[in-house]
């Protein structure tokens, strides 16, 4: 008979409760979001644009899935 188990492991940085930790995106241009400080920040630039400021397809025209997946 066998035992059935899951098991989860983390990883992460032990950092000082009493000390304020001041990270990157703590700041209001990026309001504590990481993704953005990371994306954009950091040098992540689109390939090309799939979408308008309205959330559109450019051009009204739906891309190819190949594009999409790109």
């Amino acid at each position: 008979m066998g035992v059935s188990t899951d098991g989860q492991i983390c990883f992460g940085i032990a950092l000082d409760d009493d000390e304020a930790t001041k990270f990157p995106w703590d700041t209001d241009e990026h309001d504590g979001d990481i993704e953005h400080w990371w994306l954009y920040e950091e040098g992540y630039e689109n390939p090309f644009e799939l979408y308008d400021a309205y959330g559109n397809y450019l051009n009204r025209a739906v891309p190819p899935d190949s594009k999409v997946k790109e």
